[in-house]
This record gives structure tokens, sequence and C-alpha cells, in this order.
């Protein structure tokens, strides 16, 4: 994705829009954009960008992230508890029901 990180936060806010079900987009490449989010948030990016990455998921992906599962050493501290919940928020769901 390149060195500009305000670029990237400018894709990831567009990001939105797209993988927002609100606006109707049906994306064929889904799947490979949330393979790339989970790569944003396990690369060498800033805070700020790996946040704007790890709420798409949260917002618009569903586990299993196995590019977060197999790097979660490599998320930074203050981002693994969220990590941690979307990896699991499938369990989150069935223990709530």
């Amino acid at each position: 994705m390149g060195t500009n990180m305000g670029k990237k936060e400018s894709l990831l806010f567009c990001l939105d829009r797209f993988l927002d079900p609100w606006f109707g987009y049906q994306l064929p490449y889904q799947d490979a954009i949330v393979d790339l989010l989970q790569v944003v948030i396990v690369s060498d990016n800033t805070l700020s960008v790996k946040e704007a990455a790890l709420q798409l998921i949260c917002d618009y992906a569903w586990p299993p992230f196995p590019v977060l599962e197999e790097n979660f050493e490599r998320v930074e501290a203050e981002l693994r508890p969220d990590v941690s919940y979307v990896m699991h928020m499938d369990k989150e769901i069935e223990t709530d029901s």
C-alpha cells in the first residue's frame, strides 16, 4: 500500500462506504479486502492507520481472520484487546444467545 500514511488513511476512509451494506455495493473481492486490512494491522503502519483498518474489520467482516491469528504477536500491545475481540466475535455472539 505504500508509505504515505495520509493516503492510506484516506483510502481506508473511502473503503468504509464500499464495505457498508447500507450503500448496496456488492464487492466480489470483499474477502481480498479483508485479507489486506489484516495485513495492514500486522505491518509497519502508524497506529491510526491500523486502528482504521481494525474498525473496518470490526464493522464489516466476520471471523476467521487467519492473518491476525497467525501474526497476533506482531500486533501492538494497545491494539491486542481489540484484535482479540474481532478474532473471537463469533464466539461472543454464541455466548450471548
